[in-house]
């Protein structure tokens, strides 16, 4: 079964294949069955053609039990009234069609009764009187006067029957540019002697006068991306304003270049909206319809309710101001980080229990705006119908009334609920998850008109939009080959050949109709056609019709002079290229910040901190002496770190109850205290049950161990010169061993570090604990000194389990009391080093890997300078 998405996109399909059907002219689809079954046709296509044969059976079948009509045969039906209406009783007034190619054969229908009429006209959009081979045009689908030769036919007239408009005198260079533009429009079949046709267009001129005629007045501009494209579209519209009653429009089929020319103009101060308005999701009221459908569901996530919460619509009786300031309290203090709500009350009493009254009362008032409807939404089945009225509910109670539905986008969002719900009852109930896929699809496929006023001077338009307008500058952008022309997609059912075969339209029609409307707007006095070399970071195809325009001006002006006339738009690509780079760059080298002495706060220090002095001196500058802490995303997983804390408290309430329990048990559940997902817990439980267990074993195994403590704190006032520092150390398990020692373990969730990098002391953490273990006591346990220092690894993996795992390091040119006081002699020296104001904070000069990510590599803009000095 097809989810709701794909089968909307089916029907799309299939319904127009079905308007197809019922629009063409000659089409029959009882050619179809035997075709097919005599045919050597791939197996799927004989599967697709049953399938249409049932569906254009039981379509009017469906449509007379309903007392319905086709829309499609209902509009053909209305024009073929309106004809013979035209015919049976003739208007005195005039009757014009005016700016149709005649393309659909209704429109051809209502051409033929106006050319009957005493005062009918039909005036053709840019039929070229100049052409001589029509023949080649009629076979051609693709050829931009192709559908207009189609229609002169049907009307039983021939080109030459079709007059110049009354009163509208050609100029030379106009006349010279539409020459060349239909010969380089023309499709591949024709590109065979393009030189002798130039002679041939160019009389009584030279084919170098028509080209050099023809460019003038066009430019052709390449930016190297998108973004460059869009900023000399800009700039284009922006410079025309210079000029008092001057006008230019940008046409572009891509929207998404459009509204970045639009973002762009505004913040020069120009306010101009593209014609084709915005896609309806980025509107205001339904982009809150579309956040309120997945945050419904689950209204404590952290995530959509920050995305509901900060929505420009919500205000939950609040001014906007207040309500902001509270969601800023509520997402600084409990969501960044794991989630640790499973309700909005859940949140609410933790805000309650930080004495932040009036944030938990926003909360407590937006759970209550939920709370109707809160069973439906979280019911395994949505009923589509009920969901939208719930949705328009919710947005009332949280945007604060009729004003969400003010304006266009207002009116564009009550449509698509109106439409969702059509789309839903014909689906009936489905899954959540996909009842908030279907909406996404129906808003996926709408539009809103843009807000933003007509500019009186200039416009951003699509193809179809600029049919039959002009401004004194056209600017034609989007110029690749997939966006202008685009490519013709391949039917879902039929192929080519069984196309040909009902009857079907041709689909390189619409390559012909886009060469048409491309050929009239580049007719302009004024026109730059602009395309990027590199689209959505990957390479790009110059349009055929820019191929053809080249080659053909190179073959009738030469190459270089060719191309030298129409790079008269590098001026304003320059512009863009200056803007988008800076000038004259001095590289800056590694971060090496040297605070004063009394800011450098050594006087607190703990082993952990003396290995990221170690290294990553930077890292302990940003974080100690700057104050800078890592801001945690809202809801993001729980992180290796939150991992080994819950793991360590875990251990720690099963030895200090007495090891009552499941250990296994207690860390899946401090994991999910901590903020990880209970169902990524609960597939982790076995080998958190392996972990335990192999914990026990390693721990029975210890047979030497008099007593043991567990996070343990101890500190030691450490003499130096930069004065006495406060050394405090916390360990994970220190135990007293039989002959009076100490061993000191370090529990690891992840990578442990290795002997050899304890003895460099590189990793000092454990040799340090020890080092203060010899001076004072950890709880009940020393002080004395430490014979073994072990690393036991703790996690879901197989490594836990090791024979190895929980070993003494086995160090081989000392031993661990040396080690110890080796490490902490180092600390000292380290600590006076750094006591020095001109001393440097630098950033990883001792990297462990190379692949290793830091919390403050980005603030130490190590990506600007490492590869330049080789550290990495």
């Amino acid at each position: 079964e097809l989810p709701p998405p794909s089968a909307i996109a089916a029907a799309d399909e299939l319904a127009k294949l079905i308007d197809q059907q019922t629009l063409a002219e000659d089409a029959d689809w009882s050619r179809l069955a035997g075709a097919v079954a005599d045919s050597d046709l791939a197996e799927h296509w004989k599967i697709s053609s049953d399938f249409l044969q049932i569906i254009l059976d039981a379509w009017p079948a469906h449509l007379k039990e309903r007392k319905s009509i086709d829309p499609a045969a209902h509009r053909r039906l209305a024009i073929e009234a309106l004809a013979k209406r035209c015919r049976d009783e003739p208007p005195a007034h005039p009757f014009v069609i005016a700016g149709s190619t005649g393309s659909a054969h209704e429109t051809r229908i209502l051409m033929q009764a106006a050319l009957g009429l005493p005062k009918g006209l039909v005036i053709l959009p840019g039929l070229d009187p100049d052409l001589a081979d029509w023949a080649l045009v009629a076979r051609a689908a693709s050829h931009p006067q192709h559908t207009l030769l189609r229609a002169v036919t049907a009307l039983g007239l021939r080109p030459s029957d079709v007059r110049p408009f009354p009163g509208v005198q050609e100029k030379p260079r106009q006349r010279a540019r539409r020459r060349l533009l239909n010969e380089a429009l023309a499709p591949a079949e024709a590109t065979k002697g393009w030189n002798v046709r130039l002679r041939h267009l160019a009389h009584p001129d030279s084919a170098p006068e028509l080209v050099a005629a023809a460019l003038d007045g066009l430019s052709l501009v390449e930016a190297e991306d998108e973004g460059e494209e869009a900023l000399v579209a800009a700039l284009l519209l922006r410079e025309t304003l210079e000029t008092p009653g001057r006008t230019a429009a940008l046409v572009t089929p891509e929207a998404a270049l459009g509204r970045r020319v639009a973002s762009l103009l505004a913040g020069w101060g120009v306010d101009i909206g593209p014609s084709a308005g915005q896609p309806l999701h980025r509107t205001r009221t339904a982009s809150l319809l579309l956040l309120l459908m997945h945050w419904a569901r689950d209204p404590a996530d952290p995530v959509a309710l920050m995305s509901v919460l900060k929505h420009e619509c919500a205000s939950l009786g609040r001014e906007p101001a207040d309500l902001q300031g509270l969601v800023s309290v509520i997402e600084r203090t409990l969501l960044r980080g794991p989630r640790l709500d499973r309700t909005l009350e859940d949140l609410a009493t933790r805000l309650h229990d930080r004495k932040l009254t009036a944030e938990a009362r926003l909360i407590r008032d937006l759970a209550a705006a939920h709370a109707p409807f809160a069973e439906s939404f979280a019911a395994s089945l949505v009923e589509g119908g009920w969901a939208c009225e719930a949705t328009a509910q919710l947005a009332d109670a949280i945007g604060g009334g009729v004003q969400i539905w003010a304006g266009r986008a207002g009116a564009s969002a009550a449509q698509f609920l109106e439409q969702l719900a059509e789309t839903s009852a014909a689906l009936g109930p489905l899954p959540g998850d996909q009842w908030c896929g279907l909406a996404e699809t129906v808003a996926a496929g709408m539009t809103a008109a843009s807000e933003t006023p007509e500019h009186p001077r200039i416009a951003i338009w699509g193809p179809l939009e600029a049919r039959l307008q002009r401004r004194d500058r056209m600017i034609l952008a989007s110029l690749n080959e997939g966006s202008w022309p685009r490519q013709t997609g391949a039917d879902a059912f039929l192929n080519r050949r069984l196309r040909r075969l009902v009857g079907l339209p041709d689909p390189d029609e619409r390559i012909g109709l886009a060469a048409h409307d491309f050929a009239e707007l580049a007719n302009a006095p004024e026109v730059f056609l602009l395309r990027a070399k590199r689209v959505d970071d990957q390479p790009a195809v110059a349009s055929r019709w820019l191929w053809r325009l080249r080659t053909l001006a190179a073959g009738g002006l030469g190459r270089r002079e060719a191309e030298a006339q129409l790079a008269s738009g590098f001026t304003h690509l320059a512009w863009a290229q200056a803007m988008r780079r800076a000038g004259l760059v001095t590289p800056v080298g590694a971060p090496q910040p040297r605070p004063p002495a009394e800011k450098r706060n050594l006087k607190p220090f703990s082993p952990s901190r003396a290995v990221t002095l170690i290294r990553d001196p930077y890292a302990d500058f940003a974080r100690n002496i700057l104050h800078l802490e890592r801001l945690r995303r809202v809801g993001e997983e729980i992180d290796p770190a939150l991992r080994g804390s819950a793991v360590h408290k875990a251990i720690e309430v099963y030895e200090k109850a007495g090891r009552v329990g499941d250990l296994g048990d207690i860390i899946v559940d401090r994991l999910v205290d901590a903020g990880a997902s209970p169902e990524l817990a609960e597939i982790e439980r076995p080998l958190w049950l392996r972990a335990a267990r192999a914990y026990l074993e390693w721990s029975a195994s210890r047979k030497h161990v008099r007593a043991f403590a567990l996070e343990e704190t101890a500190i030691l006032m450490l003499p130096t010169q930069a004065g006495e520092i406060r050394l405090k150390a916390t360990a994970d398990r220190i135990e007293q061993l039989a002959d009076g020692s100490l061993a000191i373990i370090d529990f690891k969730t992840g990578t442990a570090p290795t002997a050899a990098q304890a003895e460099a002391m590189l990793e000092p953490q454990l040799a340090l604990e020890a080092a203060i273990a010899r001076r004072v006591a950890f709880g009940p346990i020393g002080p004395a000194e430490t014979s073994e220092l072990v690393y036991f690894k703790f996690g879901p993996s197989r490594s836990t389990a090791d024979p190895k795992n929980g070993r003494p390091l086995a160090l081989k040119a000392t031993t661990p009391a040396a080690l110890a006081e080796q490490s902490l002699a180092g600390l000292v020296r380290m600590i006076e080093l750094y006591a020095d104001p001109t001393k440097p904070y630098r950033s990883k000069p001792r990297v462990l890997s190379v692949k290793t990510y830091g919390e403050y590599d980005r603030l130490a803009r190590r990506s600007e300078w490492t590869l330049e000095e080789g550290e990495e």
